[in-house]
């Protein structure tokens, strides 16, 4: 189910953002820290270029084509992790097999490392550690 803000959180963010609130607190702040760090260069750069920092996220959940596909396995199964559309083929056809098993999916292979991998025994001991 989609989580829905209230009317007046709504009108709260708008105001906060529309009257520049974000940006005095952010000048505020630094030149605290200016006070605190009277060598610290970057400050008044910072102080210059202040501005509301935040945007919407422009990605979507779920594609049109991924929502039919996801519609049609819940009618068959009754229910369908975001999880089968993963790239990684593993993690999709795990969340495909337990698609409508009623238990809340969780992947065994959600935590693999992506790009550079440290086999150092350091790391592989604190990895067996933290089992």
């Amino acid at each position: 189910m989609a989580k829905t803000t209230s009317k007046s959180k709504t009108a709260y963010y708008a105001a906060y953002k529309s009257s520049n609130r974000c940006v005095a607190n952010r000048k505020k702040k630094l030149e605290r820290t200016q006070k605190e760090q009277p060598n610290n260069q970057q400050i008044p750069i910072a102080i210059s270029d202040a501005r509301y920092r935040r945007r919407t996220p422009t990605n979507t959940m779920w594609k049109a084509s991924q929502k039919r596909i996801a519609q049609l396995i819940r009618e068959i199964a009754g229910s369908c992790p975001h999880a089968v559309f993963n790239s990684n083929d593993k993690v999709s056809q795990e969340a495909l097999a337990m698609a409508g098993k009623g238990e809340k999916y969780e992947s065994r292979y959600a935590h693999l490392p992506e790009g550079k991998v440290d086999f150092s025994l350091s790391a592989r001991a604190w990895k067996k550690g933290s089992n």
